[in-house]
């Protein structure tokens, strides 16, 4: 199968630093060129994507970003479509704003939809990051629920039951 272009596209709100580490992450393990990444902001009031804003030319290390910000909340649904209709890959990537990627999670993922005939969703296992060092180790179980985000993009941890 030829190599098609990815797009990630991520609503944010109010994630701080998390944001910056998501971008580091997809960043350091991108297999080949980086993906473009396209970053909707909910409104933020904490200043979570001015590094963004100063960039220059829309590139992040490497990486083409695209910087949307709603001038007022819409909420996450809006944001995501949003972010899909900025996009230009073939290959849509939806990836909250406080994640850590390993070491080919795109490819993986794209053989799993290949596997499906292009056809579907495909979703990666979902394991603990630690906050602090920002780290996840992929031989442990994935979690079971790992966040919970409402329709205004407020985030919070669920434990799983």
């Amino acid at each position: 199968m030829a190599t098609r272009k990815h797009s990630i596209l991520i609503a944010s709100r109010n994630e701080g630093w998390r944001l910056r580490r998501t971008l580091d992450s997809i960043v350091e393990h991108a297999s080949e060129a980086p993906p473009e990444v396209v970053v909707v902001d909910d409104a933020s009031d904490d200043d979570s994507v001015v590094f963004l804003s100063e960039l220059s030319e829309s590139d992040y290390r490497g990486a083409p970003v695209q910087l949307e910000r709603n001038a007022e909340r819409r909420g996450l649904i809006y944001s995501r479509a949003r972010a899909a209709e900025l996009a230009s890959g073939e290959l849509l990537t939806f990836l909250d704003a406080h994640c850590a990627v390993s070491p080919g999670w795109l490819s993986g993922l794209a053989e799993e939809l290949d596997a499906m005939d292009q056809r579907g969703i495909v979703t990666p296992l979902v394991h603990y990051l630690d906050a602090e060092t920002w780290s996840f180790s992929p031989t442990s179980p994935a979690i079971d629920a790992a966040s919970i985000v409402n329709p205004l993009l407020d985030f919070g941890w669920a434990e799983p039951r």
